[in-house]
């Protein structure tokens, strides 16, 4: 129904806590993330966790296509 991908991508970080200036600058995390691929348009990348069958999804990610690295098939749709 939907092929299951790995995407490699770039994550942005935030921090609510007080930090002196020599502490305030934070770094990207670098995140892979396992799903099937549930719509991929010019500006975005949808993966869903979990599937039923009649399609229905859950747990859904959508990703900024600018901030992914890598695209990887694992197993294509059934």
């Amino acid at each position: 129904m939907f092929p299951l991908i790995e995407i490699e991508w770039i994550d942005s970080c935030a921090e609510g806590s007080w930090a002196t200036k020599e502490e305030a600058a934070l770094s990207v995390a670098h995140v892979r993330s396992v799903g099937f691929l549930v719509e991929k348009t010019a500006d975005t990348l949808t993966v869903a966790q979990s599937i039923d069958g009649d399609g229905n999804t859950a747990e859904r990610l959508t990703v900024p296509r600018v901030t992914i690295v890598k695209e990887s098939l694992l197993h294509p749709a059934s």
